[in-house]
């Protein structure tokens, strides 16, 4: 498994024209959740609370490296 780009703590952004928002939204990582058996059985899921919206989500590590940017590290 590679190596997780986001950490406990770390201050994100959900770019506006990466989604269906109008505008864009920042979250902090509250939790980085490893899943599953072993070896390629095994995923990362990310868990955001996000400013604009108030709300937590799960995201998927390969969603998320791919559509959310890191703005600060805790």
């Amino acid at each position: 498994m590679k190596n997780a780009k986001f950490k406990v703590g770390d201050f994100v952004l959900f770019p506006e024209d990466n989604g269906c928002y109008e505008n864009d939204d920042y979250g902090i990582v509250t939790d980085v959740a490893i899943i599953g058996g072993e070896g390629a059985d095994l995923k990362r899921y990310y868990h955001i609370y996000w400013a604009i919206e108030q709300e937590s989500t799960i995201e998927e590590d390969s969603w998320a490296e791919e559509s959310i940017e890191l703005i600060a590290r805790a």
